[in-house]
């Protein structure tokens, strides 16, 4: 069996390969661009779910005082 046939060299290869090819992308400006643009995006979606939430929440204890003030008025009468 020929050296360059070997399954073991084969995948030694291919992750030496991988190793600098993940690291050329990873060095490229392009890259760093698009995680910068993506992180920014979370944290833009965060806010937005941030102050969703926050309305959410207002909107139930407005409900609530509501439901609190016609059982006070229905047991008065």
């Amino acid at each position: 069996m020929k050296w360059y046939q070997s399954p073991r060299f084969l995948c030694f290869a291919g992750g030496v390969a991988a190793a600098l090819v993940g690291a050329q992308v990873a060095k490229s400006p392009k890259t760093r661009q698009l995680c910068v643009n993506g992180i920014a995006r979370g944290m833009q979606l965060q806010q937005e779910a941030r102050a969703a939430l926050q309305n959410m929440k207002e909107d139930a204890q407005d409900l609530c005082a509501e439901a609190k003030q016609k059982a006070a008025r229905e047991g008065e009468a």
